[in-house]
């Protein structure tokens, strides 16, 4: 069955790679692209004028806002006006959303292979218990325990505390709540 699943992740990985390396060698990936820089740019140059603009009108015309708030109020509504003008040029043009596509289909490519990787070595893959050690990984699962309180070299009193793993020593959890954690050794 494992052999299967990893044929067809092979598979798609195939088409998904095709796929990328064909909208990185088109036309309308590298038009869209330069179109992209440009609105970029045209941001990048005017977005201060656009912000200091729609801070003045919204102090002029409202009474909403505290004078510290219409300066975030500005950079938000402008960001807003920025954004809906790209969603709409990438709706107007297909060359406009194409670096778009070909920017999430390698960050999906790349999802799928660091997911696929991972789950080959969990040691919960292979049918392991909790107790068990996972050599592969060079790594052994605590369960959670009692820590008796010491005192540091440096003189300081740690008081004892239950360690399960989930960083927050007020909330103990048993083996059955969670509880527990994964160790290199």
């Amino acid at each position: 069955m494992t052999v299967i699943i990893g044929i067809l992740i092979a598979i798609i990985l195939y088409f998904r790679i095709k796929k990328i390396i064909r909208i990185f060698f088109s036309l309308r990936f590298w038009i869209g692209l330069l179109m992209n820089a440009v609105f970029f740019y045209v941001v990048y140059k005017y977005f201060p004028t656009i912000k200091e603009t729609l801070s003045y009108y919204i102090y002029t015309y409202t009474d909403f806002f505290t004078l510290e708030d219409i300066e975030l109020v500005a950079i938000i509504v402008a960001g807003a006006m920025c954004f809906f003008i790209w969603v709409f040029l990438c709706g107007r043009s297909r060359a406009f959303v194409t670096p778009f596509i070909f920017v999430l289909s390698v960050a999906t490519l790349g999802l799928v292979i660091f997911n696929v990787s991972d789950g080959f070595d969990s040691a919960f893959d292979d049918g392991d218990e909790y107790g068990g050690d996972d050599s592969s990984s060079n790594q052994t699962w605590v369960d959670p325990h009692e820590v008796s309180g010491y005192v540091r070299s440096d003189g300081t009193q740690v008081a004892g505390y239950t360690r399960d793993g989930d960083g927050d020593t007020s909330v103990d959890r048993s083996l059955e709540e969670g509880g527990g954690y994964f160790r290199k050794y």
